[in-house]
């Protein structure tokens, strides 16, 4: 998925969207979400590599240690998702959307990846062929397009919440804002 599918994704599902103003931004959320960011990113590079694994000489009995690194991760992502989900009452609802959007994918994301990882340890030889390479290629490409879509949203919530302390500051009526729509009657397009 590229960036503007990623934003264009992010508009359609802007509108389930509560309103952000309220609660004040919790910073120890904040910094989960950052974390979050960026061990997504780290699942998806870690998953991308794993056809290079099977196809490199030697096979992936040389890189079982770089597997079990790859397990651990996965479940690294697993205990942060969690981490997150008892954190995100603490959080301005801005937060909690976002909290709210992201474990679903971060769930779907640790599952391919140990599905993946897991078929490797098990099957490698399977792997070897056009299927098993179909097989990881589909997986890498889903798990990089859920963790574009779960920074996406955590830059989004980032993003949004400053725009409503702004916005606060500045006194700007918050409704036309936070309507609960992309776009709200009367609004255009850009």
């Amino acid at each position: 998925m590229n960036i503007p599918a990623a934003a264009c994704a992010l508009a359609l599902f802007g509108g389930w969207l509560q309103p952000l103003n309220g609660a004040s931004e919790n910073p120890e959320l904040t910094q989960a979400l950052s974390e979050a960011k960026d061990l997504s990113a780290r699942l998806s590079s870690d998953v991308s590599t794993l056809d290079f694994i099977v196809s490199s000489s030697g096979g992936w009995q040389t890189h079982a240690g770089i597997l079990d690194s790859y397990a651990e991760r996965v479940a690294a992502f697993r205990k942060h998702a969690t981490s997150l989900a008892g954190m995100r009452k603490d959080g301005s609802s801005g937060q909690q959307s976002v909290v709210d959007r992201i474990l679903p994918l971060m769930q779907e994301s640790a599952t391919r990846a140990d599905q993946a990882i897991q078929t490797m340890k098990s099957g490698p030889d399977r792997l070897n062929t056009a299927g098993g390479r179909r097989f990881l290629k589909l997986n890498a490409d889903l798990v990089d397009e859920l963790s574009r879509i779960i920074r996406a949203w955590v830059d989004y919530g980032k993003t949004r919440n400053e725009l409503d302390r702004v916005q606060e500051l500045l006194g700007v009526p918050s409704e036309a804002a936070n309507s609960g729509t992309p776009l709200s009657k009367g609004s255009t397009q850009r």
